[in-house]
């Protein structure tokens, strides 16, 4: 909890009222965004295209991958 937070929740017991339905539901949010941060690994993206990428690699047993796409070898735009 941030000393703002803090601060808000001594407030809130202080004057006997709560924080209103929408402060709730958003902290309620940013908890839950906060836990799926914390559970997914710190070195891979949301679609998990790096693990993808590594699985990839194993299958063909070669140290890199194959991008497909119509870019011609040595072509540089």
């Amino acid at each position: 909890m941030t000393p703002k937070e803090a601060f808000r929740d001594l407030s809130h017991k202080f004057h006997g009222k709560g924080p209103g339905k929408m402060k709730l539901e958003k902290r309620q949010k940013k908890y839950q965004d906060d836990m799926k941060a914390k559970q997914m690994k710190s070195s891979d993206t949301p679609l998990m295209s790096a693990e993808k990428m590594r699985d990839a690699q194993a299958r063909g047993q070669t140290p890199y991958l194959v991008l497909s796409g119509n870019a011609k070898s040595g072509y540089v735009h």
